[in-house]
């Protein structure tokens, strides 16, 4: 446990030192113009990077409350919609609400997605996205699981648990619709939307990378990082959150199904990258002529500076750093023989992308 904290704390030391030797390395002389053009699109970058800190602090509260509710509720089969819809509800809610207010707070708001030219979307499109997005998903949890399972053959234990399967239908249609509508309205309809104005490239990476590192598990982060990339891709060439949210749900309900059936096998993760990259070519020659974004009036250097100086970007990074290392992840001591503690069968957390 020493080592581990010492370690989070020069993990801490190393990327505070790296954001102030950016800022210092990158300083000269600038002229007044420069300067409040420097500090326009630091704060556009900035400010939306503080939101994502304040999600891991509203997942902990929220996980507090839970934990609080279910130690008064037996967990049973009369109780399997508490158990199912309470965490989905609470992790959705702990994701939109300080996304919703940086958006309040910069005088934006989430309407203009649900216009009407902002609701129609190509079929074609459609069905290329969710192939492309779902297939990947697949293709990347199955890589995800197979890095996990040989950190645990190394001796490495994983925090998790098992979700309730009372019901798999239930769980299926839940786990899958109820993240899709409040993880695409956060990170893509306020956080790639609002990035897009400095950098559609630069929204397309830190959209998908805060997406991934909220959901604190080795298990998810690298399946829902890549798809982040595809889903913030889609959304700046296409401008449509049905498309997004479509081609998320579909992912999240193929990966639970595969879980609960315990499908997910080589097989099936050729199968996945096979119908990713079809879709992915047909995403790319519907969309190739789309305009997307215009092009704005910042130089990518600009936005480098801007995304490495910020310091929200560090606290973020050794926030999730920590989770991981605290919550996930443990190394037990060689010398103690106790075995890890089995955890109930119907015991709750989701483990499928949101």
């Amino acid at each position: 446990m020493f080592r581990k904290k010492l370690c989070s704390l020069v993990f801490a030391v190393i990327c505070a030192a790296i954001g102030g030797g950016m800022e210092i390395f990158m300083k000269k002389d600038l002229t007044f113009e420069e300067e409040v053009r420097r500090e326009r699109i630091s704060d556009g970058f900035t400010s939306p990077l503080v939101a994502a800190c304040l999600i891991c602090f509203l997942q902990v509260l929220l996980g507090a409350l839970q934990d609080k509710i279910f130690r008064s509720v037996p967990e049973s089969e009369d109780s399997f919609l508490l158990y199912l819809l309470l965490p989905l509800l609470f992790s959705g809610i702990s994701v939109l609400v300080p996304f919703y207010i940086y958006n309040r707070l910069i005088g934006e708001k989430i309407t203009p997605l649900f216009k009407r030219e902002n609701l129609s979307v190509n079929p074609l499109v459609l069905l290329c996205g969710i192939l492309s997005v779902c297939g990947f998903g697949v293709l990347f949890r199955f890589f995800s699981m197979q890095l996990t399972g040989a950190m645990e053959a190394s001796g490495f234990v994983f925090t998790r648990a098992v979700p309730p399967t009372y019901n798999p239908a239930l769980f299926i249609l839940f786990s899958s619709l109820i993240p899709a509508v409040f993880y695409e309205l956060a990170f893509r309809g306020i956080l790639a939307e609002r990035l897009k104005f400095w950098s559609p490239a630069a929204a397309v990476i830190l959209s998908a990378m805060v997406y991934s590192f909220c959901h604190l598990s080795l298990d998810i982060i690298p399946h829902t990082f890549v798809c982040g990339l595809l889903l913030s891709w889609l959304y700046i060439k296409t401008n449509s959150i049905v498309l997004t949210a479509a081609a998320n749900a579909v992912t999240n309900a193929v990966i639970a199904a595969l879980w609960v059936f315990d499908s997910l096998s080589v097989t099936a993760a050729v199968i996945g990258g096979a119908v990713g990259v079809s879709g992915l070519i047909g995403c790319w020659f519907l969309l190739k002529k789309e305009p997307g974004t215009k092009k704005n009036e910042y130089s990518g250097k600009e936005v480098l500076r801007a995304v490495f100086t910020s310091f929200a970007l560090y606290v973020f990074l050794v926030i999730t750093f920590l989770g991981l290392m605290f919550y996930h992840i443990n190394k037990p001591d060689p010398e103690q023989q106790t075995p890890p503690l089995q955890q109930e069968d119907n015991s709750f957390v989701i483990e499928t992308e949101r």
